[in-house]
């Protein structure tokens, strides 16, 4: 989204402003939803591969991270967290697989 905006003091209190333009806001709208569907998919993926370990903890904070996505706005700082601490776990436990999607999921996080 393209915003440009001038805004002058002419020296005696007033401010004026210039034109607001958005550009394409449609174009952006779609790249967000891509980027959020690509990160659902990273989501689910690590589900299903913490599955396999049986390790309660990153199920939850999977769940965690599921429940937190159903917001119409999503708390980026905590799902982030959440992402770290499943990647910790990969390590502890050895599961690339776990570690490379928290690593893919976090890289995507900027764009959801």
């Amino acid at each position: 989204m393209d915003i440009n905006a001038v805004i002058a003091n002419l020296g005696n209190g007033n401010v004026t402003t210039g034109n607001i333009t958005t550009g394409d806001i449609h174009k952006e709208t779609n790249v967000a939803n891509e980027y959020r569907e690509e990160f659902m998919r990273i989501i689910e993926e690590l589900k299903r591969e913490i599955e396999t370990l049986n390790d309660n903890s990153s199920k939850e904070v999977v769940d965690f991270i599921q429940e937190e996505t159903k917001k119409d706005s999503w708390n980026k700082k905590l799902i982030k967290f959440a992402l770290d601490t499943v990647q910790k776990t990969g390590v502890t436990l050895a599961a690339k697989g776990i570690i490379s999607l928290g690593a893919k999921a976090i890289a995507l996080l900027p764009f959801v």
